[in-house]
């Protein structure tokens, strides 16, 4: 793997917090975030070693591609976020600078506080707008996770 060494991840996957060893971390292309070997299988529940554990990650590769690229978006969508909000500070604190520059007359530091307060605020909007956001696609994608679920339990 020309670029790529092992490193140590923390997942946390239904509130239980998982620490493996040998996952991907590739300057190149990101962080992966997908172990490798057998410790993946932890993450279902399973013991390496168990019956056709091999097999169980080998057919199961595309799956976990599939999981790595949906982490990946979801990484983007907050750096988005981040981004976004940034240019929200910057905005408004650009704005009173020039407010002051009009203006030489005014408190900095009142203009500066003004402008700091209400950027945060805008940004506290946003972060709770995104947060239903999420809450929302995910409430309208549940019920297929629970067919899902009743499906796996009728084959069984």
């Amino acid at each position: 793997m020309t670029g790529q060494h092992m490193t140590e991840c923390v997942w946390a996957i239904g509130g239980q917090a998982y620490s493996l060893e040998g996952c991907v971390d590739d300057p190149a292309h990101g962080f992966s975030g997908l172990p490798m070997g057998a410790g993946v299988l932890e993450l279902f529940g399973q013991k390496n070693g168990g019956p056709n554990s091999s097999e169980a990650l080998e057919a199961a590769s595309d799956s976990f591609q599939v999981m790595v690229m949906a982490n990946e978006t979801a990484t983007d969508a907050y750096r988005d976020l981040m981004e976004k909000q940034m240019q929200i500070f910057r905005d408004v604190t650009s704005e009173a600078t020039a407010l002051l520059q009009a203006d030489p007359t005014k408190d900095p530091a009142v203009t500066y506080q003004q402008a700091v307060q209400r950027a945060l605020a805008i940004m506290a909007e946003l972060s709770t707008a995104t947060n239903q956001a999420n809450q929302q696609a995910y409430n309208a994608i549940k019920s297929q996770v629970d067919l899902a679920l009743k499906e796996m339990r009728k084959k069984g």
